[in-house]
C-alpha cells in the first residue's frame, strides 16, 4: 500500500510504501514550493525506471555485458483526449543494433506498461 501525507508546506506531500519515502510537489505558479517532483513526473518516472530495470534484466538473462542503460520518457499532455508517451531507450553495449532492437521491443511489455494498459477500478478501502 502506498499513503500521501500532507506537510505544513503548501502541496507538498511524503510519498511511502511502508519501507521508502519521497516527496512530491507542485510548481510555485500552481501554489506549490517546487521542491520535489509534481505527481505526474513521478508517475512518468515510475514507467522510465520499470522500463530501464526490465532492460537490464533482459541484458542480464542473455548474459549480455552492458555499460550503461538510459531510458528518455517524455509525456504529451496537449490532447486532452490522448496522453502520448515519448520514449527512447539507449543501450550502451558491445551487440549489434538488431539485437539492441529486439530487447527493446520486449522491453515495451514491462510490468507498468502492463499495468498502464489494463482496465481500471477504483473502490474505497475499509
Amino acid at each position: 500500500m502506498v499513503t500521501a501525507k500532507s506537510t505544513k508546506d503548501n502541496y507538498r506531500t511524503i510519498l511511502s510504501d511502508g519501507k521508502h519515502e519521497f516527496i512530491s510537489d507542485t510548481p510555485v505558479a500552481s501554489g506549490g514550493g517546487d521542491t520535489a517532483q509534481r505527481p505526474g513526473s513521478i508517475f512518468a518516472s515510475s514507467l522510465a525506471a520499470c522500463m530501464n530495470i526490465t532492460t537490464r534484466t533482459l541484458l542480464d538473462a542473455e548474459n549480455i555485458a552492458y555499460n550503461d542503460v538510459t531510458v528518455y520518457l517524455d509525456m504529451d499532455r496537449d490532447n486532452p483526449e490522448l496522453l502520448t508517451f515519448k520514449r527512447k531507450i539507449v543501450i550502451d553495449a558491445d551487440i549489434s543494433d538488431e539485437k539492441k532492437n529486439e530487447i527493446i521491443q520486449r522491453v515495451y511489455r514491462c510490468p507498468v506498461c502492463k499495468m498502464m494498459t489494463m482496465p481500471k477500478r477504483f473502490e474505497e478501502m475499509e
